[in-house]
């Protein structure tokens, strides 16, 4: 479970870095017009819907292990995408990326909490999304705090090691989690 969590924080502190600082981005960093940055969250929005309506017939044929893993790269590329993007087009593309990536991620730590205690689901349902939150409260500030300190730019590479590390952590969303629930 305690992977599970780390999991969803890292998804909620790249979400907030693109609802927080996506369109300042796209503005500041990537000189986008003000009608372009506001482009970003629904571009991201949208590639997260069809993240989820692909994921799920995904998981249902190849497990949750190997997809949460393919969409964590995903992600990886996206965010790489937006920190190297020359151009308002690209960095909205990263985001799309992003989204897609990220979709399944969450959803999936979900069902398998589920899925691992039916006895105390409900509490450890309740504890994950704690986790979401605490993602959420901390990804604003921290992404600022780095782009204060040198750039936004830098501020993106947060989530990015942090949605890198995703890859690594696909196996906890697998049916052998059991043994490690807290």
């Amino acid at each position: 479970m305690a992977m599970l969590c780390v999991a969803v924080v890292c998804v909620f502190i790249a979400d907030s870095a693109i609802t927080n600082w996506g369109a300042v981005y796209l503005r500041d960093v990537l000189d986008g017009s003000a009608r372009v940055a506001a482009l970003v969250y629904g571009t991201y929005a949208g590639a997260i819907v069809l993240g989820r309506v692909l994921g799920d017939p995904a998981v249902d044929r190849f497990g949750p292990v190997p997809v949460v893993r393919g969409y964590a790269i995903t992600a990886v590329a996206g965010l790489g995408v937006i920190v190297a993007a020359p151009t308002p087009a690209i960095g909205l593309a990263g985001f799309a990326l992003l989204g897609l990536g990220l979709s399944i991620v969450a959803p999936q730590a979900f069902a398998t909490v589920a899925r691992i205690d039916h006895v105390n689901r409900d509490i450890r349902v309740a504890r994950l999304n704690i986790c979401s939150y605490l993602g959420f409260i901390i990804g604003t500030p921290l992404i600022g705090l780095v782009a204060h300190a040198s750039t936004l730019r830098w501020g993106f590479m947060v989530p990015l090691l942090l949605v890198g590390s995703l890859v690594g952590m696909a196996r906890a969303f697998g049916p052998s989690l059991r043994q490690h629930c807290v």
